[in-house]
């Protein structure tokens, strides 16, 4: 052998033994690997065969698995999606979908899913981009083009909704949902039966055995009066199997409308004898509350109540709990505008046995304050005490928990309950003027308790408080307003009668500080403080002048009805009628229609609640009033604001400031707004008094501080006729009188005692500096 031949041989050996290294380390890669791949493509398998099956939670499993053995898996991706957006998660699905466009941005199926998700989540722009990304990449895809129909149609942009739904058909003319879609839109969005029904009846040529297509016809057949059509596609439908619910909600609605009761009695055993799947629940519970509300109106309860039995067995899963509750929501709604409340029992029942999770706490929370405000409305209190007592159980530290139950044992007449609530109410914000005014309403109208309990006494010390607390500030309205209500809780107390006493002595009003400080001795009689001062009250009575004479004030018969706008305590425009009605009670020029007797008007007439301006003008009228003050209650966090307006109901037009505006921000916001609104209204009309005496230039008339008459105020003095012969101005206001002079030169003669003046009531002498430093006077 020569020396090149040994070379080519042991070349050749090496490069054998080189290759067959090669080899088995590409085994020892590429086995693991092609080992991962199969065992991914098997769990993916996996997954679609749940997907099909509709456990989407298991197929979630396997797509999650598939995409840990394979992170580049992007048809996993996609599925994982899809399962997310029907489990309605899709802020997961949208994660998912767009893992699997990274992987491939031109991956049509996941451009179509995701363009879905967006629209779920009214995202309708990123919705209408991933569609027509997918038309890009490829113009004739029928389930982009079906896509877009959808989201024009939900956009209320018909003419290209159809206008892609065609597309889609034209594509693929065996498209069924398509066809659907476009029967659909034309009935939806036009009333077009008749292109409805061509292509409901396309879809069916293609499937014949497709239940919702046949439910689509059935429908169409019903509205153009075709009745024996519909009624055979259904029974179709129904003989097909398995059950399908709106097939057998429009059997029994056809059956129903034509009188053939005996028929619907089956059918409702064929839906009781079926037990839904979870995600099933609730369109199952939908088309069960629909029939439920066919079979009242028809009169039907025995059906309805088998039905309604079936409804509240259902137990839905926190996936499910929304739209069951939602569903049992609705029906009660329903049943109450029907006037049915006795049927409701049963859903109200089984709604406060639910158990939310944490994530349906505050819907759980919102739909008993719904409901509760719906039984307030209807005045059907004893039947929302359940709810009410759930809601306190759910939220133990909620003040407003606590005041609704307060009212509900209140307006079924349980003492014991509205005042054991309230005080937990009044525990939980001492501060709360509504919670306090329920329980002091609680104690006055239904008196169970005797005069002089802790409970009275302690509310009543509350008021004599803010009595003193009022009268420090000079709000004298407020001030008798609290005085009063502490005498009204505990007319024992002799610290109330006394500062009530000082009080009326304060204002110039010696015969009814006479008389309070009478009642003290009768309670105590060693109190020589008020022995005292009724002997210097006797006194300056005897010396003091003859009282003059009252003014002469013309009452109007004022209806006063507030409206809640979203209110955070319930009946919180009850209570406002409540307490103005107390504070006009001394008005002398308003004489308020009794809250009583406009309740009775209510419950004569059906209505419920008064929400807007034209039923509280029919309800003032049926009551005689001549005026009506509407006002708007809107309570905010930290504030109320009322805002009202006094009508005419004799069809006079009302001067200019008819309208009113208060706003609150303190703990007393409510009875404040109140006060400071009924000064107003009651100032808003003129007071005719009389001259007590007069000379020259200076007048004393008998209207004072208690009538609205303020310094620098205006008064016309007038002739027997009615005619004005003269202008006061107001320097000096007591109680009861006050002392003016007479600005004009004419009448000045004519004017003697019992001659007629009229208040101008908020026109006042501002005085202004001129350029030369003389003062002159303006009327404002």
């Amino acid at each position: 052998m020569n020396l090149f031949g040994f070379y080519n041989t042991y070349f050749a050996q090496v490069l054998k033994k080189v290759t067959i290294i090669i080899s088995l380390c590409w085994l020892l890669v590429s086995f693991p690997l092609s080992g991962f791949s199969w065992a991914a493509n098997e769990t993916m398998l996996k997954g679609n065969e749940y997907f099909q099956k509709g456990n989407y939670q298991q197929a979630i499993i396997a797509y999650q698995r598939t995409v840990k053995l394979n992170p580049y898996h992007k048809i996993a991706y996609c599925n994982l999606g899809k399962c997310y957006q029907r489990l309605n998660l899709f802020d997961k699905a949208e994660k998912c979908l767009k893992r699997a466009l990274e992987l491939d941005p031109d991956y049509i199926e996941a451009l179509n899913k995701l363009g879905m998700v967006y629209k779920y989540q009214k995202k309708y722009k990123e919705a209408w981009k991933c569609y027509t990304r997918v038309l890009e990449i490829n113009p004739i895809d029928a389930e982009a083009h079906y896509n877009l129909a959808s989201l024009f149609q939900k956009k209320r942009d018909f003419e290209r909704a159809i206008s892609h739904g065609k597309q889609a058909v034209k594509i693929n003319p065996n498209y069924v949902a398509a066809f659907i879609k476009l029967g659909n839109i034309y009935w939806e969005s036009y009333r077009d039966a008749d292109k409805a029904l061509e292509n409901y009846k396309k879809a069916k040529e293609i499937e014949p055995g497709n239940k919702l297509v046949k439910s689509s016809l059935a429908e169409m057949y019903l509205q153009k009066g075709l009745i024996k059509d519909a009624e055979r596609e259904c029974l179709e439908i129904v003989n097909l199997g398995p059950l399908f619910l709106p097939a057998l909600q429009q059997l029994i609605k056809i059956y129903a409308n034509q009188g053939m009761y005996e028929k619907i009695g089956p059918l409702c055993q064929k839906i009781i004898s079926t037990t839904p799947s979870d995600n099933d629940i609730p369109l199952y519970s939908s088309v069960l509350s629909n029939m439920i509300a066919l079979l009242i109106d028809h009169g039907m309860d025995k059906n309805a109540a088998t039905l309604s039995q079936k409804l509240t067995s259902l137990t839905p899963s926190s996936k499910t709990f929304k739209a069951y509750l939602a569903t049992l929501t609705n029906l009660i709604t329903l049943v109450f505008d029907k006037k049915r409340y006795e049927k409701a029992v049963p859903f109200c029942k089984r709604i406060t046995t639910l158990v939310p999770s944490n994530k349906a706490l505050d819907s759980y929370c919102n739909t008993l304050n719904r409901l509760i405000r719906l039984y307030f409305n209807h005045k059907r209190y004893k039947e929302s005490i359940p709810l009410c007592q759930r809601l306190t159980v759910i939220s133990p530290s909620d003040k407003i928990a606590y005041y609704q139950l307060s009212i509900a044992y209140k307006g079924m007449g349980g003492y014991k309950g509205c005042v054991r609530a309230a005080t937990k109410a009044c525990q939980k914000d001492s501060a709360d003027e509504m919670c306090w005014h329920i329980l002091e309403k609680g104690i006055l109208d239904l008196d169970w308790q005797r005069v002089g309990t802790p409970l009275r006494n302690d509310c009543s010390k509350r008021h004599l408080e803010m009595a003193q607390q009022y009268l420090g500030l000079g709000n004298t309205i407020l001030a008798e307003y609290e005085y009063k209500k502490a005498k009204q809780l505990n007319p024992q107390s002799v610290p109330v009668r006394l500062g009530l006493a000082k009080y009326y002595k304060g204002q110039g009003l010696l015969p009814e500080s006479i008389e309070e400080l009478k009642k003290v001795v009768e309670l105590d009689p060693e109190n020589m403080e008020a022995k005292d001062e009724i002997e210097m009250g006797w006194k300056q009575k005897t010396t003091s002048p003859v009282s003059p004479l009252l003014p002469d004030v013309k009452k109007r018969r004022v209806a006063v009805i507030f409206s809640a706008k979203n209110p955070v305590h319930l009946e919180i425009d009850k209570i406002a009628e409540e307490i103005i009605e107390e504070l006009l009670a001394n008005s002398f020029t308003i004489s308020p229609v009794a809250i009583k007797n406009i309740q009775t008007q209510m419950d004569n007439t059906g209505l419920n609640t008064v929400n807007n301006l034209r039923k509280a003008v029919q309800l003032a009228r049926s009551l005689q009033a001549s005026y009506l003050l509407f006002g708007e209650i809107q309570e905010e966090k930290g504030r109320v604001c009322i805002e009202s307006q006094l009508l005419n109901l004799k069809g006079e037009k009302l001067k200019k400031g008819s309208k009113f505006l208060h706003v609150s921000r303190n703990s007393d916001r409510l009875t404040k707004c109140l006060a400071y609104l009924s000064q107003d209204i009651s100032n808003f009309f003129p007071i005719h008094g009389e001259i007590i005496s007069s000379n020259r230039t200076n007048v004393t008339i008998n209207l004072g501080e208690k009538h609205g008459v303020k310094p620098s105020f205006i008064c016309d003095a007038l002739d027997t006729d009615g005619h004005k012969i003269a202008e006061i101005e107001i320097i000096t206001v007591n109680n009861s009188t006050s002392q003016g002079i007479i600005t004009t030169i004419s009448g000045r003669n004519q004017l003697s005692p019992h001659n007629r003046v009229s208040l101008r009531k908020g026109q006042v002498v501002k005085v202004e500096k001129k350029k030369g430093g003389k003062a002159e006077k303006k009327k404002k």
